[in-house]
């Protein structure tokens, strides 16, 4: 990450160089007055780089820092009951080919597209591989009863497809992780 080096993958291998940027996942980089807000996963307390030119920490606090009184309007998922609904009463749902996967051990990140991956379980994971891999729709039945609210989130994120559930979703840029936010985490 721009000042910090880490190792030349060509020389020491991914895994090792991987390895020394411990810090970037384990939250010590985290700036202490971020600590206790919910948003606390979304945001990863903002720039880590912008911190260290700032203020020579990377756990310092990032210029851009206002707080969380600023958050005047909480970020909310889509809820939408009728796609809930659907997928209740057997919608079949569909994995695209262009969602890539990649196992990180104890979970999975499954990217959409461009830059926008997010995190999901190694058991959501294996069930959605086997379904993409054999190019195979599915209903609720076929991936667990109770797990609606994650298939919608997926529907919502543009993860999974269905000719049964319309939503108009804006395909620019990057948008939040469900799995992040305060009110629906793995």
């Amino acid at each position: 990450m721009e000042d910090k080096p880490y190792g030349n993958i060509f020389e020491h291998g991914l895994d090792k160089v991987y390895k020394h940027t411990i810090n970037w996942r384990n939250k010590s980089y985290y700036y202490d007055g971020c600590k206790k807000c919910d948003y606390l996963d979304v945001c990863q307390t903002g720039c880590r780089m912008d911190a260290f030119a700032a203020t020579g920490k990377m756990n310092g606090k990032d210029p851009l820092f206002k707080g969380l009184k600023y958050i005047t309007k909480p970020y909310k998922l889509i809820k939408d009951d009728e796609v809930i609904t659907k997928i209740k009463n057997g919608a079949k749902l569909f994995v695209p080919e262009r969602i890539r996967w990649r196992d990180e051990k104890s979970f999975y990140l499954l990217n959409i597209r461009w830059a926008n991956t997010i995190e999901i379980s190694v058991e959501t994971a294996n069930k959605l591989i086997k379904f993409q891999n054999n190019k195979t729709y599915f209903d609720i039945n076929d991936f667990g009863l109770g797990k609606e609210k994650e298939l919608a989130n997926l529907i919502y994120k543009d993860a999974l497809v269905s000719n049964e559930i319309k939503i108009k979703l804006k395909n620019k840029g990057v948008s939040v992780d469900p799995s992040k936010l305060p009110e629906y985490k793995l």
